[in-house]
């Protein structure tokens, strides 16, 4: 089990752009199944499937997120975690629908990942827009916004998930899509 702090900046088109321009870690493609069932908001609990594509490689990760805390400034949670072969995507879906968590988001994302400082930092296009991720200690993470210069943009407590959510995007399984990094 890891316990996870962290916080999500949303950024415009042009601060993405500067800060993807700096960066020169390979982009990286993921898809998120996330899991919710009729109670599933009142537990805090949300198993997840991440598919992963590099230019050489494509597996996936498997895990439950469980909230801890939730405050304006950071979002707290526990994860359990563990990697499984791409082709066994479908037998986890299938697994957690039998656990009766039967609706199912999907959100596609492209990433980049790299560590600043003890602050792991993920920049990610989405269709929901522009974000920045920050995870770590909370005082380290806070210096990190400062450093980027972001401590006026809108601060995303809660998972992407969250987020589509809160937009009323609901996408239907979706087959799989042959996606060039």
């Amino acid at each position: 089990m890891k316990k996870e702090i962290e916080i999500k900046i949303e950024l415009n088109k042009e601060e993405y752009n500067k800060i993807d321009q700096k960066n020169n870690n390979e982009k990286i493609f993921e898809r998120t199944y996330g899991f919710f069932s009729n109670d599933s908001i009142e537990k805090g609990i949300f198993p997840r499937i991440k598919e992963i594509k590099t230019k050489s490689e494509h597996y996936a990760i498997a895990g439950i997120k469980k909230k801890r805390k939730e405050d304006s400034n950071f979002f707290e949670r526990d994860e359990f975690e563990i990697n499984i072969n791409s082709s066994d995507i479908q037998n986890m879906i299938d697994i957690f629908k039998l656990l009766e968590y039967s609706d199912i988001r999907i959100f596609d994302k492209k990433r980049k990942e790299w560590n600043e400082d003890n602050v792991s930092i993920c920049l990610d296009k989405l269709s929901l827009g522009y974000f920045i991720e920050f995870e770590g200690k909370k005082n380290l993470i806070e210096k990190k916004i400062k450093q980027y210069n972001l401590e006026n943009n809108k601060r995303i407590v809660g998972a992407y998930l969250k987020i589509a959510n809160e937009q009323n995007i609901r996408n239907p399984l979706l087959k799989k899509l042959s996606i060039k990094i």
